[in-house]
């Protein structure tokens, strides 16, 4: 992990950050990541995946991101279309 910096991102201050993955295996996927990191709420405001064989990007920009709401019990419920039939796997 290198500390680039702090930048303005949508009016707000943030600490930029370059990661570079550890294994191997994940290096030869994903070079590195930069990521802007909100000072204020310490929460990640965007973030942006490189590629390994190109240097082409993902870019993941968040916003009206919300923490410690409260979500209720039932979201995490499927709710599933009527008339699926749900199997078990064998095992």
């Amino acid at each position: 992990m290198t500390l680039i910096g702090e930048e303005e991102f949508d009016n707000r201050k943030t600490v930029v950050l370059e990661l570079t993955p550890k294994s191997d295996q994940a290096r030869s996927q994903i070079s590195r990541i930069r990521m802007w990191i909100d000072e204020a709420s310490w929460l990640p405001v965007q973030q942006k995946f490189f590629e390994t064989s190109t240097d082409d990007y993902f870019l993941s920009h968040y916003t009206h991101v919300m923490k410690n709401l409260k979500i209720a019990d039932a979201k995490f419920k499927p709710d599933w279309p009527k008339g699926v039939r749900i199997e078990k796997p064998r095992g």
